[in-house]
């Protein structure tokens, strides 16, 4: 492994994780997972993360999200 393998590994590793935690059951509910991950970053406002045709998902679930990112943050920052 030459180059930036290292740097490619850790930000697999980081998709890897965020995968984990927007992609899990009920699968349909992966759409307004997404959203609240451009929530917590900032794109867009909460209201706006809306998923009219996908489950009903805990709100326990936004904070999920929410901590994840930030665990990730110090993690993507390093490699970008």
């Amino acid at each position: 492994m030459t180059g930036t393998s290292a740097r490619f590994l850790t930000l697999s590793d980081a998709a890897d994780t965020l995968a984990e935690t927007v992609f899990v059951k009920p699968m349909e509910g992966y759409i307004r997972r997404l959203l609240w991950a451009l929530v917590h970053l900032g794109v867009i406002p909460l209201d706006a993360a809306n998923d009219p045709w996908g489950p009903p998902l805990d709100p326990q679930e936004f904070e999920r999200v929410g901590r994840t990112l930030a665990a990730l943050a110090p993690v993507t920052q390093e490699c970008l």
